[in-house]
């Protein structure tokens, strides 16, 4: 058995009830004759990811100069890296936030009259002006008194010092430094007699912001918190709505996919030419764009469901993927083609090339490994028709490949033949249909399920299947839980 995709382990594990948390294979379990209590999971304070940060900055300045860049990598769990349970703040990026500040500050200082929107020249008149506007939007709620007469002190030594300018600069260091902007701060409002607290509207504005665009609230956005506007579900459904028609809305649904597909093994793949004649160092940048360009057409544009991202007979792409797929090209549009395949061949995010060659690896024959080999390998050989370049072949040596295999541990176990027949048996599976929807719960939140949100699990996954797995109806259904809304209290 050559290095091909045949021995991807929990290909479609991962797809099937893999990747199990503590909730794993709950839908249409024992948890389904429970009753959800309401209560919210954990909830810890949150720290803007590196991608997080800049897309604020380049909301709140237009720079859009990736600061980031020079953080440390953010932590990966469960693909994704915004997990609260490894946000640390160490002193490598403790530094770098300072450093970045004086970088922003700078930059932004060097028009204070545009950055203020009134003239410097002016005073503090100006400048009590700009801070309760700007720390509105960098703080994303609305100042303290106390906290503006501080931030104007802060202005006040640095212009004594050294003059207006050098006073602005040093206000804006202030603002990027403070944890009111590294985090998303999160205090709540008691609840009558209920052992969690409520978000405000300012708070809810930010959670559906950074969940459904990446980024702080826009203006709209900022006048429904500032209305008290956001403390229902039919309201907050009514801003996801507006949100997820934005073009941020398609790039951080692609940015999910990134996480949960594992799409940076993709840009870092290595194929030897002379065995893989079709590949070429430029070839992983375009495999990667073509499964979020794929996931976001879909969604954005297509179905809109599960079903089709399992089972479609097309993808979208550089039109030069046609040629590797044996496919044809459509026409260019918004810098991709629609490309229609062999549909004996491929069928979805399962067989596309991105997928096929970052999960390929060799079936071990070690004994100390066949424990897990029993599982993972009648999954496995429904794969053999794929190359470790992710290339259709129907030959291995000189002999035919054989394609069939078992789909196990799931609750459409049976024989199968090839990826394609798996495929369109997942798209039928209540535990992959959970898979996708546990996946999308730890992006939403930031943590990982537990055991007491079996239920909750359940109950999101039963909503998705009755809005025939749609996509968008699963994201706006999150902001409706109480996961969303509501604030667990804090055991001392």
């Amino acid at each position: 058995m050559g290095s091909s995709a045949g021995g991807m382990p929990g290909s479609a594990g991962s797809m099937a009830g893999g990747g199990a948390g503590p909730s794993s294979g709950a839908a249409g379990g024992s948890a389904g004759s429970q009753v959800d209590d309401g209560r919210p999971g954990r909830s810890l304070i949150r720290r803007l990811s590196n991608l997080e940060y800049d897309a604020t900055i380049r909301t709140l300045f237009g720079d859009s100069s990736g600061y980031a860049a020079a953080f440390p990598t953010d932590s990966v769990v469960n693909g994704f890296t915004n997990n609260t349970d490894v946000q640390d703040v160490g002193p490598a990026l403790a530094e770098q936030f300072l450093v970045v500040a004086e970088q922003v500050a700078a930059k932004a200082t060097q028009n204070p009259d545009t950055l203020l929107g009134c003239k410097l020249a002016d005073g503090e008149t100006c400048i009590q002006s700009f801070i309760e506007r700007f720390g509105q939007r960098a703080w994303r709620r609305p100042l303290e008194a106390v906290e503006r007469e501080d931030l104007l002190g802060v202005f006040r030594a640095g212009s004594a010092a050294h003059g207006p300018t050098q006073g602005l600069k040093l206000l804006l260091e202030t603002f990027l430094v403070s944890p009111s902007f590294l985090y998303r701060v999160e205090v709540g409002t008691p609840i009558a007699d209920q052992p969690y607290l409520a978000l405000t509207s300012w708070e809810v504005a930010s959670r559906l912001s950074y969940f459904l665009t990446g980024a702080m609230p826009d203006d709209a956005l900022f006048s429904a918190a500032a209305a008290g506007g956001l403390l229902t579900p039919e309201s907050i459904a009514t801003e996801a709505k507006r949100l997820l028609a934005t073009p941020a809305a398609r790039q951080q649904v692609a940015d999910f996919f990134s996480g949960w597909l594992n799409l940076r093994a993709v840009e870092r793949l290595e194929r030897d030419p002379a065995a893989f004649p079709g590949w070429s160092s430029t070839l992983p940048p375009l495999l990667a764009e073509e499964t979020r360009a794929f996931a976001t057409q879909v969604i954005f544009s297509g179905p809109g469901d599960l079903k089709t991202l399992l089972t479609a007979p097309y993808t979208y792409g550089n039109p030069a993927l046609a040629g590797l797929y044996g496919g044809t090209a459509g026409p260019v549009q918004d810098g991709v083609a629609r490309i229609e395949l062999p549909t004996s061949q491929r069928a979805g995010l399962l067989t596309q090339i991105s997928f096929l060659a970052s999960h390929a690896k060799e079936i071990q024959a070690n004994p100390v490994c066949a424990t897990c080999h029993r599982l993972i390998d009648p999954v496995g050989l429904a794969f053999e028709n794929y190359d470790a370049a992710g290339g259709w072949r129907e030959q291995e040596q000189g002999q035919p490949i054989d394609s069939s295999g078992d789909l196990t541990n799931t609750d459409v176990s049976g024989p199968i033949n090839g990826v394609v027949a798996m495929a369109g048996k997942l798209a039928q599976s209540e535990i992959a249909t959970e898979c996708f929807v546990r996946n999308w719960f730890r992006f939403t939140f930031g943590r990982g399920e537990g055991d007491e949100e079996a239920t909750r699990m359940t109950t999101i996954t039963a909503d998705f299947r009755a809005a025939d797995g749609k996509v968008l109806e699963l994201l706006i259904a999150l902001t409706k839980t109480p996961d969303f809304r509501y604030l667990a209290k804090q055991v001392p």
